[in-house]
């Protein structure tokens, strides 16, 4: 079945509608990466499909629902080629731009992300309390995008809840990832083109020890051990230590759930599929592949969709845990 798209290029205030132009279009996003990119290749006709750096391409389905919007910061044309190659970035792109000294006192993560947005001058949408306020976070020749993501890996780490930064209608929003209800069924004989699995321990750590000062210089110590893990694997340690002053059940914290991400059989899974709109990174799905044993539910770790001559398959990376970017904060010598 062929998908359709209503493409609109705005340059100022003029909005042009390129769909019928569109010779490829490529969308893709991992999770090690701030933000998504889409490229564009467009049949060259004078003034209708030539737009300037900076324009906003937005992408419709054919009932007129927005699914993407990104900003052109790339753009390539050749004398003997009668098409256009546009690469365009969304607005998170613009955190991983700038490089700055700064600290933040008494601020939450959320507070640091309007701060930040607010310099930017990006625009934002909702941003939901993290509530987690640090006394100090100084960062020394870091990007937006790595202050953002080290305050909501502290955040983490200290709550146990989980934010991620979003966009939605071309604004930046800080949300609360939330457990996800729906899923995408994708199965063999249906719309499953190809599939791959992998498992290793090479990876894996069976026990953690954990080390930092009180608020009085006095060591802190703590070591968890997954013991059926360590009978299966043997014993493999992590050692993390801690920078910024904690206590002990902060290292405790810390300790456990350090463990319960490093302890499991590291598993790797892809399959390429008939494309489906809202399918990316984060998004969670169903697969069912009993040739390769990947039947269950997964998350997309990272995603490649490619639309041509009407059709649109997709790539999928896919990881069996909800993982998100995260950066540990190192105090600032």
């Amino acid at each position: 079945m062929k998908e359709q798209y209503k493409i609109a290029v705005i340059q100022e205030t003029l909005t042009s509608w390129i769909e019928e132009a569109v010779v490829t279009m490529a969308w893709s996003g991992n999770k090690q990466e701030a933000s998504r990119t889409l490229t564009l290749e467009v049949v060259k006709v004078k003034e209708k499909t030539e737009f300037s750096i900076g324009s906003s391409i937005i992408i419709y389905d054919a009932d007129d629902k927005e699914l993407m919007r990104y900003i052109i910061t790339k753009k390539d044309k050749t004398r003997n080629n009668n098409t256009i190659k546009y690469m365009a970035r969304d607005i998170r792109w613009w955190l991983t731009r700038s490089t700055m000294d700064k600290k933040f006192e008494n601020m939450t993560a959320s507070e640091i992300f309007i701060s930040l947005c607010k310099m930017l001058e990006i625009q934002i949408g909702l941003v939901t309390d993290t509530k987690v306020k640090f006394s100090v976070l100084h960062f020394v020749k870091k990007t937006p995008w790595d202050i953002i993501i080290t305050a909501l890996t502290e955040t983490r780490k200290r709550s146990g809840k989980r934010f991620i930064v979003h966009v939605k209608n071309g604004k930046l929003e800080l949300i609360e990832k939330a457990t996800q209800t729906m899923q995408w069924v994708i199965e063999e004989g249906k719309n499953l083109l190809d599939a791959s699995y992998s498992e290793s321990i090479e990876s894996t750590y069976t026990q953690v020890q954990v080390v930092g000062k009180d608020a009085k210089g006095k060591e802190i110590s703590i070591v968890k051990k997954d013991v059926a893990a360590q009978k299966q694997y043997g014993v493999m340690q992590e050692y993390i230590s801690q920078s910024d002053k904690v206590t002990q059940a902060e290292v405790n914290a810390i300790a456990v759930q350090k463990l319960k991400e490093l302890s499991i059989l590291q598993k790797s899974g892809s399959i390429k599929a008939i494309g489906i709109n809202g399918v990316e990174t984060g998004i969670g799905i169903y697969v069912i592949d009993h040739e390769t044993g990947l039947v269950g539910s997964f998350y997309v770790e990272s995603d490649s969709h490619q639309y041509k001559n009407g059709y649109h398959e997709m790539s999928l990376t896919l990881a069996w845990t909800d993982e998100l970017p995260k950066i540990e904060y190192e105090e600032t010598k």
